[in-house]
């Protein structure tokens, strides 16, 4: 007759981190961090250190607000489902981000707004480079550098600093 196996401390922390992926897989998006240590009777202390490492491994993603959390892009790995050119553009953004010493944001420049000004979207703002005024360059896109940038290409002009070859 074979022993029953009894898990150690770091089985039990996998149990417990993959029990946190189900809860939150069960739940949907903007799952608390109370809430989970609620449903699963969990320690705060543990969930909290569990769901750090789950962020930090692309496990799980904060939501925008950041109140509570949602299935991170490593999950879709397990499962099998392909990597998306989003994927792959937020992969090469990250490497981009961890080499800089600066911020790199991402903003969706729309060519006209009704008020015939350039439209601006910020898309992705580097969260260890905060911008200062996010709604302010949205209002006035002349305010900022990527602003003065969309008004240039709305009217068909090049600023001086982007390259004529191409």
């Amino acid at each position: 007759m074979t022993r029953a196996l009894r898990p150690d401390a770091g089985s039990r922390s996998a149990l417990a981190a993959l029990a946190i992926i189900e809860e939150v897989a069960a739940a949907g998006p903007g799952i608390t961090a109370l809430e989970i240590t609620g449903r699963l009777r969990m320690s705060r202390s543990s969930a909290y250190r569990l769901l750090g490492v789950l962020v930090e491994s692309e496990y799980l993603v904060r939501t925008p607000d950041l109140s509570g959390f949602a299935l991170g892009r490593r999950i879709d790995r397990l499962v099998g489902i392909p990597s998306t050119p989003a994927d792959r553009l937020r992969e090469a953004v990250d490497a981009v981000r961890a080499e800089a010493r600066f911020g790199i944001h991402l903003v969706l420049h729309r060519p006209l707004s009704p008020a015939r000004q350039p439209a601006l979207e910020l898309f992705d703002i580097d969260p260890d480079f905060p911008l200062s005024d996010p709604d302010r360059i949205v209002a006035e896109p002349d305010c900022s550098a990527i602003g003065r940038i969309a008004a240039a290409d709305a009217r068909g002009e090049r600023p001086a600093f982007v390259s004529q070859r191409g």
